[in-house]
């Protein structure tokens, strides 16, 4: 599958005109299947979901610890 996208996007950057072409990232997303396009937008969002989730537990680590260090009030 992943030879049929490629082909796909040669077949869609090589058209010889003085339109600017869209980014090959693009292409690759238009060229595969909805289910694929579900499985790799799946993804996506989890990896999001878990790099979101880590900068929250940083800042709270990094509030509590500023906290930690000026004492009782």
């Amino acid at each position: 599958m992943a030879d049929q996208a490629q082909h796909e996007v040669k077949k869609m950057t090589s058209r010889s005109s003085d339109v600017e072409q869209p980014p090959t990232d693009f292409l690759l997303a238009r060229a595969l299947s909805p289910e694929e396009r579900i499985a790799t937008e799946k993804k996506l969002k989890l990896k999001l979901d878990l790099r979101c989730s880590l900068f929250v537990l940083i800042y709270i680590l990094s509030e509590s610890t500023a906290d930690a260090r000026s004492g009782p009030v």
